[in-house]
């Protein structure tokens, strides 16, 4: 399973965030002429941090850096993707893509953690698009 199906998963299955935005969770970019609130998400790096011998059963942990944007529109469109970013804080918290037996307890461990976020908006001709961009750290492990 892919890094990526796992985030989408934890996301799609964290409720409190679905209560938000629905099934409206989008692979690298929102989709056009979507409904708001809806966010999208992407991976932008991965650093391998050590990996095991051939045949281990450990595999390679590393991190991998996605940016999580939100998209809100109208008069509640800034209110919205504040809620949204609320929300995907704490489904990042939720879960953890390198929890396995043998994995080290400091991996097993290792926090989801948010670098670096800002709000911004997009004026366009009908209304303005309200954009919340957080970039998490996520700690996996590749097998």
């Amino acid at each position: 399973m892919s890094l990526e199906s796992i985030i989408d998963n934890a996301l799609r299955t964290y409720t409190p965030l679905t209560d938000l935005v629905g099934s409206r969770i989008y692979l690298v970019q929102k989709a056009n002429g979507c409904d708001f609130p809806c966010m999208a998400y992407q991976r932008i790096t991965s650093v391998p941090l050590y990996a095991q011998g051939f045949g281990n059963s450990q595999g390679t942990f590393g991190s991998a850096r996605f940016q999580f944007t939100a998209f809100g529109a109208g008069a509640t469109g800034g209110e919205d993707v504040l809620a949204v970013r609320d929300q995907l804080v704490n489904a990042l918290r939720s879960f953890n893509a390198s929890a396995i037996p043998t994995s080290p307890p400091s991996l097993q461990q290792a926090p989801n953690f948010v670098l670096m976020e800002r709000m911004s908006n997009e004026p366009q001709p009908q209304q303005t698009i309200f954009m919340y961009v957080l970039d998490a750290l996520i700690w996996y492990q590749d097998q």
